[in-house]
């Protein structure tokens, strides 16, 4: 037997036991984790002849032995006729051949081009550059939505999109059933799946593995960052987390910074001191957010000297949002005084001298 189909019925399995534990999932109350009915065969060929493409096995399989879209990550999988929703949203004049054209996109690239044209037939070409060979599969809500590579090199692959193009993520996982199988042990294993489908799937063993043998710091912040959906984290991993510390690495730092503060892991002050003048301005950025959560009244006057000299404008944000709001998230008011924005007026940063102006202490 295909070996697809037995991933199909696993699969269904799956969504079964979820149902019978009434497990929730981001946007599952439109879906009820109930799939449609499957499409014939004979209608998967007649689409495919009509677009000159051939589908995906194993998303081929699901439609046929699964459903015709239903139950799925997020607001779940759409049917296979609204394959154009994401297209026909973003583009004006989206060409016949569409699907059958070779899509190039790639692992990593997780952000739109910087040279889009503000010419609208270009700017309409460039779209359809970007996004050919993609079938639409779902909605995140908003303008972000969930398309699948019908074409190309990385044919099979979910990719995350955003109508606003404010960014690309490809998702790891090699296939959809891959990607969607991944959804339904996540929710059985008590995984936060708030955010499912960035970064690598798997258990603390995996995370670690990818941390140790990757060369990829994209990949090992991704996999810090996944320790926060698991359930709980027992003391054998919190005391392996811990050993990263002190990397000379600053993706390692920012990653287990991070972490820290996401799994709420022990951390002395002296670290976060340490941190806060940190070379890496994503640390240091860790790091604000770190002493907010612990002990800002004494990191207080710290913060206030980084909005004036850190040379980093996102360190400089955080930095002054973090005292802004600090009544609302800690209780304590360490907002800024009247003679620390007339200071701040002279700021070399737009956003700072925009927000100092529009303040409450005038």
């Amino acid at each position: 037997m295909n070996s697809n189909i037995e991933r199909v019925k696993r699969i269904v399995q799956k969504l079964e036991e979820v149902k019978r534990q009434q497990l929730k999932s981001f946007g599952s109350d439109k879906h009820q984790f109930n799939l449609n009915p499957p499409l014939l065969e004979q209608d998967i060929v007649e689409f495919e002849q009509k677009h000159n493409i051939t589908l995906p096995d194993d998303y081929r399989t699901f439609l046929i032995y699964g459903g015709n879209g239903g139950a799925g990550p997020y607001y779940g999988v759409y049917k296979l006729d609204n394959y154009d929703h994401y297209a026909t949203w973003i583009i004006d004049n989206m060409p016949d051949d569409y699907l059958s054209r070779t899509n190039r996109l790639k692992p990593g690239w997780n952000k739109m081009p910087d040279n889009f044209s503000e010419d609208d037939t270009a700017y309409d070409h460039q779209l359809i550059e970007l996004y050919q060979g993609t079938l639409s599969i779902g909605t995140q809500g908003c303008t972000y939505e969930m398309v699948l590579i019908v074409t190309g090199e990385y044919r099979g692959r979910i990719v995350y999109v955003d109508a606003d193009h404010y960014g690309i993520y490809m998702c790891r996982e090699k296939d959809f059933l891959s990607w969607y199988e991944r959804w339904l042990d996540e929710m059985l294993n008590g995984y936060n799946t708030g955010s499912f489908g960035y970064g690598p799937g798997g258990k603390t063993e995996d995370f670690f593995s990818i941390i140790e043998t990757s060369t990829d710091s994209e990949e090992i912040n991704e996999a810090f960052h996944a320790f926060n959906r698991l359930p709980e984290l027992d003391d054998k991993d919190i005391s392996k987390l811990l050993t990263y510390i002190n990397s000379d690495k600053d993706y390692i730092r920012e990653g287990i910074s991070s972490v820290i503060k996401q799994c709420n892991l022990p951390c002395r002050d002296e670290q976060i001191e340490t941190w806060l003048n940190d070379e890496s301005a994503n640390v240091r950025r860790n790091a604000i957010r770190l002493a907010e959560q612990r002990n800002l009244v004494k990191f207080r006057s710290k913060i206030y000297n980084m909005i004036l000299t850190d040379t980093s404008k996102d360190v400089v944000e955080r930095a002054y949002l973090t005292l802004n709001s600090s009544e609302k998230n800690t209780g304590t008011d360490l907002s800024l005084t009247h003679d620390e924005c007339l200071q701040l007026l002279q700021s070399e940063h737009e956003s700072i001298r925009y927000w100092v102006s529009n303040t409450s202490v005038w």
